[in-house]
Order: structure tokens, then C-alpha cells, then sequence
């Protein structure tokens, strides 16, 4: 995650299923944003983090209903003066309860195993942790800075050692979705044990956003409830909007 980021489509859909868990589940909730900085990740005047057709596009009434209170703050974020974190945690877009662990991921690859143990360590008290991976899992072409951009398999599998549940984000960028997820279950179920892996959340956006959730036997049915129920009142905004679709 960027700051630069904050605000824009994928966000609204992250933030609404955070929102949504917090209402339908006793979790409470840790937020580890991976944040980057651009300038050490991204190749000059990258311009990622400003699709918000959702605050300004002919169908933004829609993504209105959907969740007013959460269209009217993320509106605050539509200068990119405003996003940062300071911001973001003024508006208390995701209530009081959530709890953040907001370093910088390391650039230099042996320093990210501490990182996590103090992510771990500072999310120790949650039940249910989300990660926000600039892209996604990781990749073996993932080298050097460009590594920074990706959730770690062994990571998710000491959070899930230790009682959490986890949602971690993937970008579909120029790949089948579908395919996608299957490709990643197959990578979890192999790597992180014995947490299972629940029902992944397709969110049809530009790029596709996969939500994919695993959990420990004692949280694996209430998570599983909220999954279900976020894609059955999740609306279809437009022709080419927001739908969550269950991959099974």
C-alpha cells in the first residue's frame, strides 16, 4: 500500500469489507498496510492510485448507496494533498477498534523477517489480520526493492500459528483471475497448515481485486459466514462496476 493510494476504487472495496466484517463478526481487527513509498518501488512518474471514477464517475450516486458514510469520507482523499495515514486515521473510517501497524516495509531483504515479528508482535491481540500488499502474494520474478511489493507465504503462516485468521489482497493485473486464485489456494494449502483456505472474494474492478481469505478451525465458520454475506450484498454499479463473486 501506498499513501498515494488512499481513497481510490480498490480502497472503497477494501474498506467496505472491513467495515462489513466488524459489523458481522466478533474479530477484532489488525490492519498491516505493507506500505511502500513509491520512490523506492516504482519506476518514475508512475501514475497508479488515481482510478476514482467511484467518487467522481457517472456512477458514483451508486457507490454512494452502497455505503454513504464511507463515499463521503474517502471524498476527502480526492487531492492528493491529503493522503496520508494522519489523515486516514482522523476520519476513523474503520472505527476505533481496528488496530494498525503502519512501518515501512523494508527494501533491504534481511531486514523483512524482523519487520513482520514486530507486525506480529504489534497485531498480537487481533483476531483477524489483513494484509495490503501493494500486489499481492509473492512471485519468484519478485527481486530486490520490487520484492517490498509482496505478502511473504511463511508470513501468513505465522500469523495463522498464531490463532489469527488472515485476508490478504492480490491484484489480477493482465492474468485470469480465476486462475489466479486457484494458482494461490494451491500455494496455501501447501505452505500454510493446518488453516484452511475459505471461499477467495473476486471484486471486478480495474484491475480484478482478490480477496483471499484463511483461517484457523475455530474462526474458519464465521469467517466463512461473512465472506458469503459480503458478496450477496455486494451491488453491481455500472457496466464494468464493482460485483464480489465467490470463488469457490
Amino acid at each position: 500500500m501506498q499513501e498515494r493510494y488512499l481513497g481510490d476504487v480498490h480502497d472503497f472495496f477494501i474498506f467496505r469489507f472491513l467495515r462489513h466484517l466488524a459489523l458481522e463478526t466478533a474479530f477484532k481487527i489488525g490492519l498491516n498496510w505493507y506500505l511502500t513509498r513509491p520512490e523506492d518501488v516504482d519506476p518514475p512518474n508512475c501514475k497508479d492510485g488515481e482510478q476514482r471514477f467511484h467518487l467522481l464517475g457517472r456512477d458514483r450516486e451508486q457507490w454512494k448507496e452502497w455505503d454513504t458514510d464511507l463515499f463521503e469520507k474517502l471524498l476527502t482523499f480526492k487531492e492528493i494533498g491529503g493522503r496520508n495515514l494522519s489523515h486516514f486515521y482522523q476520519q476513523r473510517i474503520l472505527g476505533g477498534q481496528t488496530r494498525y501497524f503502519d512501518e515501512f516495509v523494508p527494501t533491504a531483504q534481511n531486514k523483512v523477517d524482523e519487520w513482520h515479528r514486530r507486525a506480529l508482535k504489534h497485531l498480537l491481540d487481533c483476531d483477524l489480520v489483513f494484509l495490503d500488499p501493494d500486489n499481492g502474494f509473492e512471485v519468484k520474478s519478485a527481486k530486490g526493492r520490487k520484492a517490498a511489493k509482496y505478502a511473504r507465504y511463511r508470513h501468513i503462516a505465522a500469523y495463522c500459528e498464531a490463532g489469527k485468521a488472515v485476508v490478504c489482497i492480490q491484484s489480477a493485473r493482465q492474468c485470469n483471475p480465476v486462475e489466479k486464485a486457484i494458482e494461490i489456494r494451491k500455494q496455501l494449502k501447501s505452505q500454510v497448515e493446518p488453516a484452511e483456505v475459505l471461499p477467495i472474494i473476486r471484486g471486478r474492478l480495474s484491475p480484478n481485486l482478490l480477496f483471499v481469505p484463511i483461517a484457523p478451525t475455530n474462526k474458519m465458520q464465521e469467517l466463512t459466514v461473512a465472506v458469503h454475506s459480503f458478496a450477496e450484498t455486494s451491488p453491481l454499479i455500472g457496466k464494468t462496476g464493482v460485483r464480489a463473486e465467490l470463488i469457490m
